[in-house]
């Protein structure tokens, strides 16, 4: 009896085990609520998320992935929510503002690249920031002139001390193409002389200062045509008078030629009008004799030679005219014609310093509203003789 319950035990043990090792090969499950499969097969010919095109330019997908089909989202127009700028040139600091949008964009990140997502709706504009150069310089000019007082008799010399300070603040092209670049500028440049003979010293010696506003247009051909607005002022150097001041429009041209590789010819004309405001006169008759509104037409021709292959060594030599008419107050109606001759020699060792040597000569002359109003001072010829060092820095 106990062998027999023993071996139905264990038979029934025997075909439990085989039960539970070995599964059922069910393909679908019953139930009351129908048949279920308990694997849904998936399968689809469309593609879901961001397709290639969207991860990276001229991406293809591999594989079974390229029997599928890419749908677009017709309710999204990606070229009006997103705006993509002109990629920047790799020279260019630029920094760009971004309305919604922060950070680098995406054509920043990678040619053709889009946003994806709920970043579908950034649009962001951009705004150049003009890269600004700044170049400064002064220099110190000590000079021998035969006629300080610029008569046409009594000649007096002396020597002159001028010292100057300068600085233009220019900015990229604020329009640029294969023919022309847009160019605006600022300048400061702020003069003190002083007459080293006692006689005159006090009576001649100035500070000058002037500020120009100007935008010039260069073409490719090296051709230049500027439009400016200056003030300027000019005050006794002892006591500090204010002499007169003046706002001054103009208008210029110039023109930059290559005769060759070391000599070089430039060209210029300008057209000015000087609301002038005279506040005091000078005690000597005829010097300074500015007086009231003028039109003036400068024009100058300049031969440029550069003596050495490093560019050490320049020389100069050039032709200026200026033609000057004044219409206002007592001196209207006086033309004055002035023509100067100037040579120098410069040399120019390192991008931050020069020394230069120069001479000039100047012939003036006047009308006969001039011949009455500036007597002695109607004609005379007047050279100059000097040395100047100049130190310059850009940044």
């Amino acid at each position: 009896m106990f062998v027999l319950t023993s071996f139905l035990l264990m038979g029934s043990v025997e075909l439990a085990d085989s039960n539970l090792t070995t599964p059922q090969p069910y393909g679908e499950f019953h139930s009351n609520l129908g048949s279920q499969n308990l694997v849904e097969d998936i399968r689809s010919d469309v593609w879901v998320g961001p397709t290639p095109q969207e991860l990276a330019a001229n991406v293809m997908p591999l594989g079974t992935l390229s029997r599928l089909s890419i749908r677009q989202n017709p309710q999204i127009n990606r070229k009006e929510l997103v705006k993509i700028p002109p990629a920047p040139h790799p020279d260019s600091s630029e920094k760009r503002r971004y309305e919604n949008w922060v950070g680098v964009v995406p054509r920043q990140i990678h040619p053709g690249v889009m946003a994806l997502g709920s970043m579908n709706d950034f649009q962001y504009q951009y705004r150049e920031r003009l890269n600004m150069a700044l170049s400064l310089q002064a220099s110190s000019r000590p000079y021998w002139t035969n006629n300080a007082l610029r008569l046409s008799s009594d000649k007096y010399d002396s020597w002159i001390w001028e010292n100057s300070i300068s600085g233009t603040l220019e900015s990229e092209p604020v329009f640029k193409n294969k023919f022309i670049s847009l160019i605006p500028s600022l300048d400061l440049n702020l003069q003190f002389s002083e007459y080293q003979e006692k006689l005159f010293k006090d009576l001649l010696s100035y500070r000058y200062l002037s500020t120009r506003l100007g935008l010039r247009m260069e073409f490719s051909n090296d051709l230049t045509i500027g439009f400016a607005s200056e003030y300027s002022v000019l005050h006794g150097l002892n006591e500090g008078e204010k002499m007169f001041d003046a706002v001054s429009p103009s208008l210029s041209v110039s023109k930059f030629s290559s005769l060759n590789d070391q000599t070089f010819l430039f060209a210029s004309a300008s057209l000015k009008y000087a609301f002038t405001t005279r506040e005091i006169n000078f005690q000597a008759e005829g010097v300074f004799p500015d007086d009231g509104d003028n039109l003036q037409f400068n024009t100058g021709l300049s031969l440029i030679r550069i003596l050495d292959e490093e560019g050490h060594f320049r020389m100069m030599s050039g032709l200026g005219l200026v033609l000057s008419r004044y219409l206002k107050n007592e001196h209207n109606g006086r033309v004055d014609f002035t023509s100067t001759l100037s040579a120098s020699l410069g040399w120019y060792p390192t991008d931050w310093f020069g020394a230069e040597l120069s001479s000039s000569y100047a012939i003036f002359s006047t009308n006969s509203k001039g011949d009455s109003l500036l007597g002695d001072s109607s004609k005379y010829h007047a050279a100059d003789l000097g040395i100047s060092l100049s130190a310059f820095k850009s940044f």
